[in-house]
């Protein structure tokens, strides 16, 4: 990945291994700008290569970026919906559609066959919520909490050809 939109690094310990996602505070120059990092024990997921990409593209995204005079991706909700990711998806799970909100806030969303779920991370808007919903029967709850709720999709979202909608 390029320096204006965040790297990977992957580095060993004799007993693990961790990898790290490095990117700026604030503005795109990662070389000059404070750095955030997401600090994960274990092997990189292999969706993860998907995702990458577009968090980088999201981080590029700057005041008034549609024509509604949306805010750039607020970096607290962008890392609030990585750390949800990590915590929720196996390494077969479908990869999530990604896609900023006109609050600054961050939505992933996923729909195979019945099954459609959808995680906000809006800290601006105070919205902060899961909601599944599996053959029109709706379920919702906190992001804080939603990991169990997820667990309850998350073999109807994980096989190795499903494609996001």
């Amino acid at each position: 990945m390029s320096a204006t939109t965040g790297y990977w690094q992957d580095f060993h310990d004799s007993s693990s291994r961790d990898w790290r996602l490095v990117y700026p505070d604030v503005g795109l120059d990662l070389w000059r700008a404070p750095r955030r990092e997401i600090h994960v024990r274990g092997e990189i997921p292999r969706w993860w290569a998907q995702v990458v990409p577009r968090l980088g593209e999201l981080l590029q995204l700057r005041q008034d970026w549609d024509p509604r005079g949306s805010r750039p991706i607020s970096r607290d909700d962008l890392e609030d919906a990585v750390r949800f990711l990590i915590r929720v998806m196996r390494p077969d799970t479908l990869v999530p559609w990604i896609g900023p909100l006109a609050s600054g806030g961050v939505e992933l969303a996923w729909r195979a066959g019945n099954v459609e779920v959808e995680a906000i991370f809006d800290r601006a808007r105070g919205e902060r919520e899961l909601l599944v919903s599996v053959g029109g029967n709706e379920s919702e709850a906190p992001i804080d909490h939603g990991e169990s709720l997820f667990a309850e999709v998350v073999e109807r979202l994980s096989a190795g050809d499903l494609v996001a909608a």
